[in-house]
């Protein structure tokens, strides 16, 4: 188990790497749409959430050049799912605050803005190949653990999709990587708050994509399991 200190360093160096590829690889230009059409889908939901503390996204949407389809019930439709906005709110506030502290007049696609927002991409890829890592140790040695998550990254569309600016797919796959990870490593001593990670693990990533809800058929059919052999414990107690 890692120390306390041992995670603080961890975080800083991945922070710190993060921070080196948003500035070297990465000079983000949202105006320009350069890293393709979903990451500024989200804008207007990060804008909503920040300023206006609500997801009606009207005026927001306008900011982005989004049309806005009103459904029946006279609210605008959003077809992105909200998980992607949470993930991303802090970096989009850092960059609204960036710009303030900077004197600049800061707009919903601002320079400042598109760094912070690229450099949570990076993060959100950085340690979700840590977790898998991790788990891939459970079930290696280290030095195949290593080429099995080479391999992933590299012969996977991860390096695509990391290099995206920011899209749901770094955090989705960091939020499953940690639901299996924990899944795997609580299966011989599962206590009540394992059940209740793993259940807010695989919400997050769902709100994310949903796709990812079927993830959490992995405990649920552990916990199905386990009701059903105590249900035969208790048989077997009243047979004795």
């Amino acid at each position: 188990m890692l120390t306390k200190t041992a995670w603080i360093r961890a975080l800083g160096l991945v922070l710190i790497l993060a921070a080196m590829l948003t500035f070297l690889l990465e000079p983000v230009d949202l105006q320009q749409g350069q890293h393709g059409p979903d990451g500024i889908n989200y804008l207007s939901q990060l804008h909503s959430l920040l300023f206006d503390q609500d997801l009606l996204l009207y005026n927001n949407d306008d900011l982005v050049a989004k049309r806005t389809i009103a459904t029946s019930t006279g609210y605008a439709l959003e077809l992105h799912n909200i998980g992607t906005a949470l993930a991303f709110l802090p970096f989009y506030a850092l960059g609204t605050l960036t710009c303030r502290l900077g004197g600049a007049a800061c707009d919903i696609a601002s320079q400042p803005i598109g760094a912070w927002l690229s450099l949570g991409n990076w993060m959100y890829g950085l340690l979700a190949i840590a977790v898998l890592f991790r788990l891939a140790e459970r079930y290696a040695p280290r030095q195949w653990a290593a080429v099995a998550v080479a391999a992933v990254v590299l012969g996977s569309p991860f390096l695509y999709y990391w290099t995206r600016f920011f899209n749901p797919h770094m955090p989705s796959l960091l939020l499953i990587a940690l639901l299996v990870l924990i899944w795997g490593r609580t299966q011989d001593s599962r206590r009540w708050h394992h059940w209740l990670l793993m259940g807010a693990l695989g919400g997050l990533a769902t709100t994310v994509a949903s796709y990812n809800g079927i993830l959490l058929l992995l405990p649920a059919a552990d916990l199905l399991q386990s009701v059903r052999r105590r249900r035969l414990a208790v048989v077997g107690d009243g047979l004795v």
